[in-house]
C-alpha cells in the first residue's frame, strides 16, 4: 500500500497497546491493530483502478473553498489522479483530493468528477454537484450522503455531548434544522467511516490518531446492562443494543460496554461516539478523554433532513398550439413543455431527460423538435436552492403518429362506438365514409380537401353530441383527434 497506512498502522498499534487502553479495548483489538502491519504490505492483484467512494454533493459558504475527494480499491499498481470540471481537465489537480479555489456564487451548480488509471485501465467518477450557499451552518462544509440527506464534520476539540447538541439542533440550513448525525444503515455508516479519512486532516487534526466525534446516540438512565435503552436523537426511535432489536447497530465487539465498569452499566457512558477503532465500529462513551491525547474527542458530526422540491408539468403543446395530453397522439413531431416546481428554500432551476437519456439543465421550459415515430417520455425535476433534485421526476408520455395512423386510430375509435352501441350502425358508417375520404385525399398528397372533409366530420360529431346521440366523454377523442389534424394541414410549416 504506502508508507503513510505504514505509519497509521503503527500508530493505531502504539496507542491501543498501552495499559489504559487495553483495559478499554482489550488484546483482541491490540492485535487486530498490529495486524494492520502485515496488511500495510500485502499485494493486491494488478487489477484496474475501481473507485469505492466517489465524489459526493458538497455545499460550501461563498468566499469559501470546497474539498472533493475519491476513494479506491486497493490495486497493486500506483493509481494516477486527473480531476475534472464540467468534463474538462482542472491543472495540478492530481491527487486523490482536490481542494478548489474561494469560490463565488457564480460557482454554484458546477459538477466535479476524477479520471483514475493505472497500467491496468481507467475509470471516471460519477460527478459531484457543487452548491455554493451564502451560509453553511457550524461545519466547514456539507455533503450529501446515500439517504440524500447532508452531514457534516465540525471540529470542537474536546466537547462534551450535550453541549453538541445543544449547537447542532440551533442550526438551519435552507429552513431546515440540523441534529447530531443519526446512523440507520449499514450503507450510511459506511459512508461516515468513509469522510473521516480526508476530513480528519481537513478539519485541523492528524489522520494518525484515533479521532473520536460524536453523534446522535444516547442511553437512556437508570438502565439494567450497558447494551439496555439507547435511543437516536430525532426522535428516530431506539438502538439495538447487545441484547438484539430490531433495526441497524454497528458496535464495535465488545461495545456498549460502559467502561470502566465493564459489563455492568452504572450510567459512565451514555452517549454514542464513532471513530474510537481502527476498523468501522461504534463505541459508547461519556468523558472528553480518557487521559490520553490520542482519544480526545475531536467534534461531532451534524446531519440536516432534505425535504426535496416537487415539479409539475403546466402544459405541453404541439407545433400548431394544440395541447398534448399524457397518453396521447399526435401529429407533431414539436413539442414545448413548461414545469414549476415548489420548495421551501426556492427552485434554483430545472434538469430534463427524453426517453429515458441522462438528466441536462433547462429553464422552466423545453422544446423538441423532429421527434422520430413512436412513443416518447419527458422528465422534468425541479432543483432547489439547496441543490437538492425532485426524486420523484414529473412525467408526460406521448406518441407521434403519422396522418394516415391518425385517421386509422379515428375510425378505430368510431368503431368501437358502434360496437359499445353507443352509435347506430348507420351514423358510424356515415362518420367513416368522412374519414375515408380523407385518407384518399391525404395518399394522393392534397392537404386542404382533407382538412374541409374533416371539418364536415366535426360538424357531424358535435351535432351527434348537441341531439345526445354522443355523450361528451365519447365525442371528445373524436373531436380531439380531428381537431389537432385540421391545425396541422392548415399549417404547412408545422412537423
Amino acid at each position: 500500500m504506502n508508507d503513510k497506512f505504514d505509519e497509521l498502522a503503527k500508530g493505531l498499534a502504539q496507542s491501543i497497546t498501552r495499559r489504559g487502553a487495553l483495559k478499554k479495548f482489550g488484546v483482541g483489538l491490540a492485535i487486530t491493530a498490529l495486524s494492520l502491519l502485515g496488511v500495510a504490505n500485502a499485494a493486491f492483484a494488478g487489477d484496474a483502478p475501481r473507485i469505492r467512494q466517489p465524489p459526493v454533493d458538497t455545499f460550501v459558504e461563498i468566499g469559501s473553498s470546497a474539498l472533493f475527494f475519491v476513494l479506491t480499491e486497493p490495486t497493486a499498481e500506483a493509481l494516477t489522479y486527473q480531476w475534472l470540471k464540467e468534463g474538462s481537465a482542472i491543472g495540478g489537480a492530481t491527487n486523490s483530493t482536490y481542494r478548489t479555489p474561494a469560490l463565488t456564487a457564480n460557482d454554484s451548480g458546477a459538477s466535479y468528477a476524477v479520471a483514475v488509471e493505472n497500467s491496468s485501465g481507467a475509470v471516471v467518477s460519477g460527478p459531484g454537484r457543487l452548491v455554493v450557499a451564502s451560509a453553511v451552518p457550524l461545519a466547514r462544509q456539507l455533503v450529501r450522503g446515500p439517504t440524500g440527506n447532508l452531514y457534516g464534520f465540525v471540529a470542537a476539540e474536546r466537547i462534551e455531548w450535550e453541549a453538541a447538541r445543544t449547537l447542532t439542533e440551533s442550526a438551519v440550513f435552507y429552513g431546515q434544522p440540523a441534529h447530531l448525525a443519526t446512523i440507520a444503515s449499514a450503507a450510511e455508516d459506511t459512508f461516515l467511516d468513509n469522510l473521516r479519512g480526508p476530513f480528519v486532516p481537513d478539519i485541523g487534526f492528524s489522520p494518525f490518531r484515533v479521532n473520536q466525534f460524536w453523534v446522535g446516540g444516547f442511553q437512556l438512565p437508570n438502565q439494567l446492562r450497558p447494551g439496555d435503552g439507547w435511543m437516536w436523537v430525532n426522535n428516530e426511535g431506539p438502538i439495538p443494543g447487545t441484547n438484539g432489536g430490531n433495526g441497524y447497530a454497528g458496535w464495535a465487539p465488545g461495545e456498549p460496554n460502559d467502561y470502566p465498569s465493564t459489563g455492568i452499566e452504572n450510567d459512565e457512558e451514555n452517549y454514542l461516539v464513532i471513530g474510537r477503532f481502527p476498523f468501522r465500529g461504534w463505541n459508547d462513551s461519556d468523558v472528553v478523554s480518557i487521559g490520553f491525547p490520542d482519544f480526545y474527542i475531536r467534534g461531532y458530526v451534524i446531519e440536516i433532513e432534505v425535504v426535496p422540491p416537487d415539479t409539475t408539468i403546466l402544459s405541453a403543446t404541439g407545433c400548431a398550439g394544440e395541447t398534448i395530453s399524457a397518453g396521447t397522439t399526435t401529429l407533431s413531431k414539436s413539442i414545448t413543455l413548461r414545469f414549476a416546481g415548489t420548495d421551501e428554500s426556492g427552485i434554483a432551476g430545472f434538469e430534463y431527460s427524453l426517453d429515458d437519456g441522462t438528466f441536462l439543465p433547462c429553464s422552466s421550459s423545453v422544446t423538441f423538435s423532429h421527434l422520430a415515430l413512436g412513443e416518447h417520455v419527458c422528465r422534468a425535476r425541479a432543483i432547489d436552492n439547496a441543490g437538492n433534485p425532485d426524486p420523484t421526476p414529473a412525467q408526460l408520455s406521448w406518441t407521434v403518429v403519422t396522418p394516415a395512423q391518425s385517421l386509422e386510430l379515428l375510425l378505430g375509435r368510431v368503431d368501437g362506438l358502434v360496437a359499445a352501441q353507443a352509435l347506430r350502425p348507420g351514423l358510424g358508417n356515415s362518420l367513416k365514409v368522412k374519414l375515408d375520404a380523407a385518407n384518399r385525399q391525404l395518399n394522393r398528397g392534397d392537404s386542404m380537401t382533407p382538412a374541409n372533409i374533416l371539418h364536415a366530420f366535426l360538424n357531424e360529431v358535435g351535432a351527434l353530441t348537441q341531439a345526445r346521440i354522443l355523450n361528451l366523454s365519447e365525442a371528445e377523442p373524436l373531436l380531439n383527434s380531428a381537431t389537432e389534424m385540421v391545425g396541422h394541414l392548415n399549417s404547412p410549416g408545422c412537423d
